[in-house]
């Protein structure tokens, strides 16, 4: 009798660790980020700048958003920050005696998930608005890398580890 106790125990402990492993199973894989955090950067030229406008893919304009220029990477330009105004405007007004790429990242504050890039490519003359382009989303060498992605990886790998042991009886609850 006690046998069958102790086996329906471990099936009910089994059970209540495979509940746990597929809720956070499914806290990884089916989030989905919502649309309003995607930030779409839009530019026109206005004389010797370029206005660049952020918003949100609902259309919404983002307004206060961080502006970061970095300047290009041979000068010794110091970074220019300031804030998109109240229909998610800033103007780029770029010292024309430093040519080469300049990188324009709008976002929020800590650039978790509201955030775009822009590289702008300025000459002794003027802005090469043909030249102008965005920087994907993904690229591991920017500084707001999204971390969750590696944590989810981490998670699921330790839970099959958990399982696989368990299941070949060397882990006992």
């Amino acid at each position: 009798m006690k046998t069958i106790t102790q086996q329906f125990q471990k099936t009910l402990k089994l059970k209540r660790f495979l509940a746990i492993v597929v809720l956070l199973f499914s806290f990884f894989l089916f989030a989905q980020p919502a649309s309003a955090h995607l930030v779409e950067t839009r530019y026109n030229p206005k004389d010797n700048s370029l206005e660049i406008q952020a918003l949100f893919s609902t259309g919404e304009l983002f307004d206060g958003a961080d502006v970061v220029i970095h300047p290009p990477s041979n000068s010794n330009y110091l970074e220019i920050h300031g804030f998109t105004d109240e229909d998610g405007k800033f103007v780029f007004h770029p010292d024309y005696s430093i040519p080469g790429v300049w990188s324009v990242e709008i976002g929020d504050e800590d650039y978790s998930n509201h955030w775009d890039m822009i590289t702008v490519p300025v000459t002794e003359r003027d802005i090469q608005i043909d030249e102008i382009s965005h920087v994907d989303l993904d690229i591991p060498d920017h500084h707001h890398y999204n971390f969750a992605s590696q944590i989810a990886v981490g998670a699921i790998a330790l839970t099959c580890g958990i399982c696989v042991q368990l299941f070949r009886g060397k882990l006992k609850f």
